[in-house]
């Protein structure tokens, strides 16, 4: 719980005028490819996964429940049976979800047709 509200802290010092959203259960990056129903959450108090938007875009996730960890070779061991997997298979929506979702990637490239 330190690190997602030191990061809710540090948010509006490098996004000024921005702030992270809760992301709804329903949000497509948890159901982009695999369907997840909310993230996962392993440890801390579950504050639900947040994004923050720029120009329309998700552009970051912060999720307070360790899924980093989980990702680890000791996530199961850590955190119970399935949590490696669990965390996997959100690692892949969130890829997944960067990649297809609309808006453009960089500022210089065309517009999409």
């Amino acid at each position: 719980d330190h690190f997602f509200q030191s990061m809710l802290a540090l948010i509006p010092k490098m996004y000024p005028g921005r702030k992270l959203e809760r992301l709804p259960d329903d949000h497509p990056i948890n159901h982009c490819y695999f369907h997840m129903g909310a993230a996962p959450f392993f440890q801390g108090k579950d504050h639900g996964a947040h994004g923050l938007y720029l120009d329309g875009r998700l552009a970051m996730i912060l999720t307070p429940g360790d899924l980093h960890c989980a990702w680890s070779q000791y996530g199961d061991a850590w955190f119970g049976a399935g949590s490696f997997e669990r965390s996997v298979k959100m690692a892949v929506n969130i890829v997944v979800f960067a990649l297809t979702q609309q808006g453009k990637l960089r500022p210089d490239a065309p517009a999409q047709a």
